[in-house]
């Protein structure tokens, strides 16, 4: 049998939905919703502005516009347009800005702001107040070539400085589909549209990312601005919302408030960007919902494993079971397959075919394999557990020290909300374990000594050997802590 032509329209998939579901919602703001049918006509319109922009098939434009419901219009109809778009978010350094824009190759950029602008060949403001009345704007661009880049994205791990890789039309067009079926039966079985309600800001790009595809693949989108964690339940309500998708620290912050309200039964949890210790979890199941799951991702990767209600309190940190077609290999620091049980460096296979990255640095092998560089192990049943980054393992005296150990110690005490555990240089030992600790209330009330000795009761030798408060924690636009930031704040 002949396989079927590929293709990928945007504007095609909004008015699809558009015909067969009339009620559905593509997005629910605090001000109102938009049905598929209104989201196609701005869509529709705002590609009439875009192409007048000089944007056309295969052009790279950036966009620093922090307006969630403008940016992922512009998104869209750029990519309705045929053209790519990179996400430059307004809070990265003006040197970080440049380098995304001069890596990807942008030519135009959209920006909200004029202190946004770069040097690039063209630039343009853009307001929501610059939305254009609905047009004709033609059939709009159909994507043939699986192997088009669609998406680019920015990943900086724990170093903060960007890495820039491209997402093609092939490989998102085949999540939409496999996404788009899962909503059909979801719609079908319950009579239920998907509503994602996402706890951040459309400038980091897994939020961006998460919304862009929602919509194709006909989910809807509920954008909570400003983000208020007491309002969330509220709004679940309100909105309609079916999942509630944050990330780890900000988890922290839904928990130390004690006024916040649980979820409505409706809505499902799911919560990734960092580990979740087991007390964590308990505390979730608490307060919150005892409906959640604890992804593990990366941004080059997608989802890899997740937890479910029943994993939770089977191992700290745990994972969950690897995906559907997604190959999980821990290996040693030489490459070699660890034993069972053991840990190791995690090396995924998804078929997302990233061999480099734009900034140059290398992506998968010749056989398809990612490393990670987190260091899991298997548990007996098959599910993941999560020790740290062999990136930030600490070294003392020749034992291995991982940080997660230090930070699911420190986060039993009631008044801890954030922590990050780090190795610093010490010229006897190699390096010394320590401590950033974020409290909720009074700082000045917090006993480092209680801390210490409840690490070293736990943890023995491998207890910090200093503790410090700190306001907050220094993060990546992933969320993810910036150790080497924090490390300058110790003294040896």
């Amino acid at each position: 049998m002949k396989e079927k032509e590929f293709s990928f329209n945007v504007i095609s998939i909004l008015s699809g939905f558009a015909e067969r579901f009339p009620d559905w919602k593509a997005g629910v703001t605090r001000d109102g919703q938009v049905s598929f049918a209104q989201l196609h006509d701005r869509v529709a319109a705002w590609m009439n502005f875009v192409e007048a922009s000089g944007v056309s098939p295969g052009t790279v434009v950036a966009l620093t516009v922090p307006d969630d419901v403008l940016h992922l219009e512009l998104s869209w109809a750029i990519a309705a347009c045929g053209a790519v778009s990179i996400n430059v978010p307004s809070f990265r350094p003006l040197d970080q800005r440049a380098q995304m824009v001069r890596t990807a190759g942008a030519t135009v950029h959209f920006v909200q702001e004029a202190r946004y602008g770069l040097d690039v060949q063209k630039t343009v403001m853009v307001t929501a107040q610059d939305r254009p009345n609905v047009g004709n704007p033609g059939p709009g661009f159909t994507f043939v070539d699986q192997a088009a880049q669609l998406l680019l994205f920015s990943t900086s791990g724990t170093t903060g400085a960007p890495k820039v890789f491209a997402r093609t039309v092939g490989h998102a067009g085949r999540g939409i589909a496999q996404t788009t079926d899962a909503f059909l039966e979801m719609y079908q079985d319950c009579g239920e549209q998907c509503n994602l309600l996402r706890g951040g800001s459309v400038e980091h790009d897994n939020h961006r990312v998460a919304r862009f595809m929602q919509v194709l693949a006909g989910g809807c989108n509920s954008i909570l601005d400003p983000f208020e964690p007491r309002d969330v339940s509220a709004f679940c309500a309100q909105a309609g919302v079916t999942v509630f998708s944050t990330v780890a620290f900000q988890l922290q912050t839904l928990l130390s408030d004690p006024s916040i309200e649980p979820l409505p039964d409706t809505v499902m949890l799911s919560v990734g960007g960092a580990p979740v210790p087991r007390d964590t979890r308990r505390k979730v199941m608490d307060r919150l919902t005892k409906t959640f799951h604890v992804v593990y991702a990366t941004s080059e990767m997608g989802v890899i494993a997740t937890a479910g209600p029943d994993d939770h309190l089977k191992a700290e940190n745990c994972l969950g079971r690897p995906g559907a077609g997604i190959e999980v290999s821990l290996r040693d620091d030489k490459g070699k397959a660890v034993a069972q049980g053991e840990k190791g460096i995690a090396w995924v296979r998804t078929g997302a075919k990233l061999k480099r990255y734009l900034s140059g640095q290398d992506g998968e092998d010749s056989e398809g394999w990612f490393n990670t560089g987190d260091v899991l192990s298997f548990l007996e049943d098959g599910c993941l557990a999560f020790h740290g980054r062999s990136d930030d393992m600490i070294v003392m005296n020749g034992i291995n020290i991982f940080p997660q150990a230090i930070e699911s110690c420190l986060m039993t005490l009631p008044n801890v909300k954030d922590v990050a555990a780090l190795g610093i240089p010490s010229e006897t030992h190699g390096q010394i374990p320590v401590a950033a600790v974020v409290v909720a209330g009074d700082p000045t009330a917090f006993d480092i000594r209680a801390a210490r000795q409840l690490c070293r009761q736990t943890l023995g030798v491998q207890a910090p050997r200093a503790i410090q408060v700190v306001a907050e924690l220094p993060r990546s636009a992933q969320g993810k802590v910036l150790r080497r930031v924090l490390e300058g704040t110790f003294q040896p």
